[in-house]
């Protein structure tokens, strides 16, 4: 498999995960925040994050970066069809940033690559 293939197998996996995750969620995060009790007063903060990372917020990030991912796909081997142009290659093997930084998030997952670093 060509590196850059190996970096949006990377990616799609990951996106995959995420997607099956917010599937699973529950719902009624409210009533779970609601039986924990916090001395730090870091309840309202946690249910602000909570809330604008719902799994609906998520699922709609995980279509978002298939999409750039379709829009960022190789078209000959190591060039990307959005970045590159003949002539233009830059030698990026592992892909181009656009994608690079899509899986950046994704850097402390065991099967990320330290050469995929944008």
């Amino acid at each position: 498999m060509d590196r850059m293939d190996d970096l949006i197998a990377f990616l799609r996996a990951r996106l995959d995960e995420d997607e099956k995750t917010a599937h699973r969620a529950h719902g009624d995060l409210f009533s779970v925040l609601g039986q924990v009790e916090y001395y730090d007063g870091a309840a309202e903060m946690d249910e602000q994050h909570i809330t604008r990372h719902n799994p609906k917020r998520v699922l709609a990030e995980v279509e978002a970066k298939r999409q750039v991912l379709i829009e960022h796909q190789p078209w000959r081997p190591r060039w990307c069809s959005t970045c590159d142009v003949p002539g233009d290659y830059q030698g990026r093997e592992h892909g181009c940033t656009t994608v690079r930084l899509l899986a950046l998030p994704y850097a402390d997952h065991p099967d990320y690559r330290d050469a995929w670093r944008p």
